[in-house]
């Protein structure tokens, strides 16, 4: 890990977001703020958030269910598993554990279980960007957070359109994109047709009506119990906010992990939550504290839970980083899946 770039990219990255945060926040101010919090409301805020992801375990369950009918139930230790991947190694890697596990658990294809991860990368972009853009318009935002908003803006109606078009016209859009991968330099073509593959498998449960019913549902509902996890968590801070601020501090830590970063994302979230929680009107210490805490809340359960599910499937995190260095290789082969 220590020899990859990525590692050291998103380090880097993470140390100027880090850099940013203390440049606004005296460490002192930071330390009395998180001193004089309540941490009892960490309880209810984290029972709140793991329930928030077995929400998200029957969203997965109909994007995967022309591949495998699998309960949601059943799928919960997996994600729990590649959101601990996600906290502990580079380059959000949770995305290909997930698809590795489901290969070597369920026997599905890893080509189409990766694709069914990027569809659902994007139904949660687009709920954080309508949480951030609804918020921003009745609330208010500052320089940054607007920076922050038009940028997730572009990416993610840009990948709307793509979707859209690969729903509507399936074929023309895989000989389009294919055209497109076959413009790129020779070395980036085969990570370029798997990734077209993977797309396409995953795209195949949106045109079931019931399927895509329940995910248009599942996921503003996953992502608003997150939000009120960030509210239970600004009530151990007394901060007097309404739901729409942590709604928007949700959504612009989660959209700011989007750019590279080290492990879990440190730094980057801490930042864009700040930001909102300051522009609210809460001192930069204590916002700066509620934003630590905040994010804690959602890595450090989960990670904890992640590692003990890998036990309970007996894969060991050396095989988990075995698996996402092999996941390349698996959809190359897997292509004619």
């Amino acid at each position: 890990m220590l020899r990859s770039k990525q590692f050291w990219l998103g380090l880097a990255i993470s140390l100027v977001f880090v850099a940013l945060l203390l440049r606004t926040a005296h460490p002192d101010k930071i330390i009395d703020a998180l001193r004089g919090a309540n941490y009892v409301w960490l309880i209810p805020a984290t029972l709140l958030y793991l329930a928030s992801l077995w929400i998200r375990s029957l969203r997965y369950r109909y994007l995967v269910k022309d591949l495998k009918d699998i309960s949601a139930t059943r799928l919960y230790p997996i994600l729990c598993v590649a959101f601990m991947a996600n906290n502990l190694l580079p380059a959000r890697a949770g995305e290909l554990v997930r698809a590795y596990v489901m290969g070597e658990k369920f026997g599905i294809s890893k080509v189409s279980a990766l694709g069914s991860v990027l569809v659902e990368r994007l139904f949660d972009g687009l709920t954080l960007l309508i949480f951030m853009l609804g918020t921003v318009l009745l609330l208010g935002a500052n320089n940054t957070l607007r920076g922050l908003a038009a940028v997730s803006i572009v990416v993610f109606v840009a990948a709307l359109v793509i979707f859209g078009a690969i729903l509507r016209w399936p074929r023309q859009s895989e000989r389009f994109l294919h055209r497109l991968v076959a413009l790129l330099p020779d070395r980036f073509q085969p990570i370029g047709r798997q990734l077209v593959t993977s797309l396409l498998s995953g795209m195949v449960a949106l045109r079931d009506p019931q399927a895509l019913a329940i995910i248009l549902i599942s996921s503003p509902l996953a992502w608003f119990m997150e939000a009120v996890t960030f509210w239970l968590v600004g009530c151990g801070f007394n901060l007097d906010l309404n739901i729409g601020w942590y709604m928007m501090a949700m959504a612009a830590g989660n959209l700011a992990l989007t750019a590279p970063s080290s492990q879990g994302g440190i730094g980057p979230f801490e930042y864009f939550a700040q930001q909102v929680i300051v522009f609210a009107g809460v001192s930069e210490g204590k916002a700066a504290a509620y934003a630590l805490v905040a994010h804690a809340v959602v890595i450090v359960p989960v990670t904890v839970l992640g590692l003990i599910f890998l036990s309970v499937i007996n894969i060991s995190l050396t095989g988990v980083r075995r698996g996402a260095r092999e996941m390349s290789a698996a959809t190359e082969s897997a292509t004619g899946e």
